[in-house]
């Protein structure tokens, strides 16, 4: 069935919304017998595969994934398991008490899943977005993701084989991480539960060429409350960790807009604080959501746009292009970044980044009730159980849907309003487009909100060029010249000046030209007009 299925082609013809569809197959053996299996299938250029070991994620088993424990205590042993295994703790991630030598690291590494085959990830393939699912039995402060370097040995390496753990110098694993989960100054923790850390960089890195050494994960200095998950030898294979990896072949045009970056400067955010309902929050440094505590009024909702994205200049979406892939990603990586989440609703009305407050929208904050804000989310971060925790890193959250309307014109860009969830009173916040970073001095607005679109640029339509009718006392023909393959509208009026009403319409073929046939044309002579749409 698999195999059946991978051999045909669904393509979506019209810059209409991807949504899922549903798949039946139907399997007839001759004898009377009828099996039926139904999917739910997205109709796009966007792939996703993923990478779990000894789980089938559609395309076969995998048996690639690598891991393993380095532990300062048992220096000499090796922990493929962890040294307290699964459900227990696991792979422990742990920087050393004061004065204890008990620091613990990690090993993790994917292997095989860039080549040719169906099931892999392309060599030239964009990454739009990659995330790695770890089951947390240990709640803890996370660790830094540094990629490794140097080959290591997921079976027999120790502490002492690698020469004191590894160290992020350049040599053994870079000095500089991309990816993380958790915050440095030990705010929040991971929970547990299967969770979400976002290594699109890393997954990009090695797609691109970069050796696949996998990871070491380090504790954040200091923090020593340790952080331990499920390693790929567990007997619970959905318990594995998993690379989750969504991607396109490198044939689209790619945009970003993130505040500062490439002279991009309109990302505009603010808070709406239900405590503080005049004031206006557009400085704050973080944008999030926040569930009033209870008994209290402090709920806090946040907007962000990024304004001139569609249009026909330099660095934007040509209008009615189609959006193969729309991310937009959030580093949640300071104070308060690990929390109940919320969810993400295009918003309807505007709103004046400069002026809005709580009580801009009738004085009860941003309601999804299809006026102030869509009904339906766009996005989730979290979910209603509030359990697990959103976690401190980079998050990747699709809006395809909202980027193709804006280009399609159907909806105007207002952005998203993000609403807590009910009782998600652990507030979430993301750095704001206000944030200055330090960790790479070369790029402040490094850690700012990022929209990434994939688009196929728009065909522009060209206005229809009426050539000479065709007249006879039953009919008139109207023949054109058009875009090939765009449906253009006939209109008809008695005088010149109208009014106009619309009579039929009519497909440019191939050629561009098409033509009309008015079958029931008015007795006293009529003018034509034919426009798009």
């Amino acid at each position: 069935m698999q195999q059946l299925i991978r051999s045909i082609t669904f393509r979506t013809a019209t810059n209409s919304s991807l949504v899922n569809r549903t798949l039946s197959v139907t399997l007839n053996d001759g004898l009377g017998f009828n099996g039926v299996q139904s999917k739910a299938v997205r109709v796009g250029a966007l792939r996703m595969t993923q990478y779990q070991e000894a789980a089938d994620n559609g395309y076969g088993q995998y048996f690639g994934a690598a891991d393993i424990a380095l532990s300062q205590v048992g220096n000499t042993t090796p922990w493929p398991l962890g040294r307290t295994p699964a459900p227990q703790e696991g792979l422990l991630i742990d920087w050393p008490d004061g004065g204890t030598p008990n620091e613990s690291q990690v090993l993790l590494r994917f292997d095989d899943f860039v080549g040719t085959n169906y099931w892999q990830v392309p060599s030239n393939a964009v990454i739009v977005s990659a995330d790695l699912l770890v089951y947390v039995n240990n709640t803890g402060d996370g660790g830094k993701f540094f990629r490794m370097l140097t080959a290591w040995d997921a079976t027999n390496d120790t502490w002492s084989s690698l020469g004191d753990g590894v160290q992020a110098d350049d040599v053994e694993a870079r000095s500089v991480y991309e990816s993380q989960l958790g915050v440095a100054d030990g705010s929040g923790a991971t929970g547990t539960g299967m969770i979400t850390i976002g290594v699109t960089p890393d997954v990009q890195a090695w797609v691109s060429g970069e050796t696949n050494y996998g990871w070491v994960i380090k504790g954040w200095p200091l923090m020593t409350d340790g952080t331990g998950f499920t390693s790929s030898e567990f007997s619970d294979v959905s318990q594995h960790p998993r690379l989750r990896v969504k991607w396109l072949v490198p044939a689209y045009s790619t945009v970003s807009f993130q505040q500062g970056i490439n002279d991009y400067t309109n990302t505009v955010d603010a808070n709406l604080s239900q405590q503080n309902p005049t004031l206006n929050l557009s400085t704050n440094l973080s944008i999030g959501s926040d569930y009033n505590d209870a008994g209290a009024t402090n709920t806090t909702q946040g907007l962000v746009r990024f304004d001139n994205i569609i249009g026909n200049g330099t660095n934007q979406i040509p209008p009615g292009s189609l959006i193969h892939s729309a991310i937009l990603e959030l580093s949640s990586v300071g104070s308060d970044a690990m929390g109940d989440g919320g969810q993400f609703f295009a918003m309807l009305q505007a709103w004046d980044v400069n002026t809005v407050t709580w009580n801009t929208f009738g004085g009860n904050g941003v309601q999804a009730n299809g006026i102030e804000a869509a009904i339906t989310p766009t996005a989730l971060a979290g979910n209603s159980s509030l359990n697990p925790d959103v976690q401190g890193t980079v998050n990747s959250y699709e809006v395809t849907t909202d980027l193709q309307a804006w280009a399609n014109g159907t909806l105007p860009n207002n952005g998203w309003v993000i609403l807590p969830w009910v009782n998600g009173s652990n507030g979430w916040f993301s750095r704001s487009s206000k944030f200055v970073s330090l960790v790479d001095p070369l790029k402040p607005q490094i850690e700012c909100p990022r929209l990434r679109v994939f688009y196929t640029a728009g065909v522009t339509v060209a206005p229809a060029v009426i050539q000479s009718l065709g007249v006879s006392p039953t009919q008139v023909q109207v023949p054109f010249t058009g875009t090939a393959g765009k449906t253009y509208t006939i209109l008809r009026a008695s005088a010149v000046t109208g009014p106009w009403g619309s009579i039929g319409t009519a497909t440019v073929t191939g050629g561009g030209t098409a033509t009309f046939t008015d079958a029931s044309p008015l007795s006293a002579g009529a003018f034509y007009r034919v426009v798009y749409p």
